[in-house]
């Protein structure tokens, strides 16, 4: 009986060390996708400073020409699409972090009761 619970302690202690590898992994990957979103995040703001730029220019410009007026327009439903993109990007990755962190711990308990059943 005393081997067999070392044995067990054995597997239990890979298992676990196992599971704190893939969730460093999967923490590591997050970090990475978060860096990621900050990287998209200073280039947004980079092109919105320079849109704000160019409106202030064109509003001068308006002034004198009414035609500019139609070509605005346009760009703004442009800009709504690309936001509903960046919205559904978020989504996937939090649907991802719910079965990364969860799912170790379940797994340890789960393994705990096949090994005390037999």
């Amino acid at each position: 009986m005393a081997q067999h619970r070392t044995r067990v302690e054995e597997e239990n202690k890979e298992e676990e060390e196992e599971e704190e590898e893939e969730e460093e992994e999967e923490e590591e990957e997050e970090e990475e996708e978060e860096e990621e979103e900050e990287e998209e995040e200073r280039r947004r703001r980079i092109r919105r400073r320079r849109i704000r730029r160019r409106r202030i220019r064109r509003r001068r410009i308006r002034r004198r020409r009414r035609r500019r007026r139609r070509r605005r327009r346009r760009r703004r439903r442009r800009r709504r699409r690309r936001r509903r993109r960046r919205r559904r990007r978020r989504r996937r990755r939090r649907r991802r972090r719910r079965r990364g962190g969860g799912g170790g711990a379940r797994v340890v308990e789960g393994m705990c009761t096949a090994v005390t059943a037999q």
